[in-house]
């Protein structure tokens, strides 16, 4: 039995592809890890003026939701209404829970914060399934979402 020592030879072009390829795909990870941070944050990425966190990431049936706003630009932002606009809705049902406030024209200041409690409960009167969720606030250009989840515990 004789052993062949095989030899492959690429010519520069073809590895000149091969990298492009490797490359292209390693950018569209990146792009894609860091798409899904910024949903946590901001859809506004040229100018992150208004940024919206969760006191938590994962709720029990019942607990309150605190959601906190706060404008990180050098201009005031204007909402629709004293909850800044909060639209809460489930990612996998796409019903929505609106949160109801006093329908006035509301500004964030730069670099002030406001909070708003949500106590997961429908309008029916009933607790919001668990589930996932995501909340959103828009003020001009500026849109932010956080997502979160609402888990039943288990016995």
């Amino acid at each position: 039995m004789s052993r062949h020592n095989h030899k492959r030879h690429y010519s520069h072009s073809s590895l000149l592809v091969l990298a492009i390829v490797v490359s292209s795909s390693l950018s569209l990870i990146f792009f894609l890890s860091n798409d899904i941070y910024a949903q946590n944050e901001t859809s506004n990425e040229d100018n992150l003026t208004l940024i919206m966190t969760t006191d938590m990431t994962i709720y029990s049936p019942g607990e309150t939701v605190n959601f906190t706003m706060t404008n990180t630009g050098e201009e005031p932002l204007t909402f629709p209404n004293s909850a800044l606009g909060l639209m809460i809705r489930n990612l996998a049902t796409n019903e929505s829970y609106p949160i109801y406030s006093a329908q006035v024209i509301t500004t964030l200041n730069p670099n002030e914060s406001s909070s708003i409690i949500w106590d997961t409960v429908a309008s029916n009167g009933n607790l919001v399934p668990p589930g996932d969720y995501i909340a959103s606030v828009m003020s001009g250009s500026s849109t932010t979402n956080v997502i979160f989840s609402i888990v039943k515990q288990i016995p």
